[in-house]
């Protein structure tokens, strides 16, 4: 699982700090929620788990466990994935705490899952139309968007390296700049990855 900060799409409503809600229930602790989040997108066949939030991250690119996870101003959270070779991102802003909302969307995966086990309807048919897809970008070679030279070797350890890099610098939230910028790199970190595989 990869984290970065938060990365909201585009056309999405935003709950506003002062409405969102506590969670009733049982409460857990963010490795829990990490967990949870990571068994929920796999059971559905999701690879490529991306944590966007306002969580702090250390150096090592995890999120700092010693932070007070209920303090956050910021708790949305929105779980990008690929699944099916297509970008999935689900948000939640629901509720006051970060884990809540990782918890929610866990949530969300499983009643899909529900749906799916009673046949009303399949998760390819469920995830083409109830869950944002990521915009498909331009036709830049993928070397061009990653920054690599024509020549120069990749392997995919220096490929997850510089779609990390990429991902703090072009993050929209920092620098103002268009969401579909980050959607072509994780394009270009994609068509990269099944070249080098």
């Amino acid at each position: 699982m990869d984290f970065g900060s938060i990365s909201w799409p585009e056309g999405v409503e935003l709950v506003p700090v002062d409405q969102r809600i506590g969670r009733r229930g049982s409460t857990i602790d963010l490795m829990q929620a990490l967990e949870t989040i990571a068994r929920a997108v796999a059971a559905i066949g999701g690879e490529e788990l991306y944590l966007s939030s306002n969580l702090r991250i250390t150096k090592a690119g995890s999120p700092a466990l010693n932070q007070n996870i209920n303090n956050i101003a910021d708790s949305e959270v929105v779980i990008y994935f690929l699944r099916n070779d297509e970008w999935t991102a689900l948000p939640s802003s629901r509720y006051k705490t970060v884990t809540n909302n990782i918890s929610a969307i866990a949530d969300h995966i499983e009643a899909t899952r529900t749906i799916a086990r009673h046949g009303v309807m399949s998760l390819d048919q469920i995830y083409s139309v109830n869950v944002l897809r990521l915009c498909t970008p331009g036709e830049r070679d993928w070397r061009e968007v990653l920054g690599f030279k024509r020549d120069e070797p990749v392997d995919l350890k220096v490929l997850k390296m510089r779609r990390n890099d990429l991902a703090r610098k072009h993050h929209p939230d920092l620098h103002s700049m268009v969401s579909t910028q980050m959607a072509e790199v994780n394009a270009a970190f994609d068509a990269a990855r099944r070249e080098i595989e």
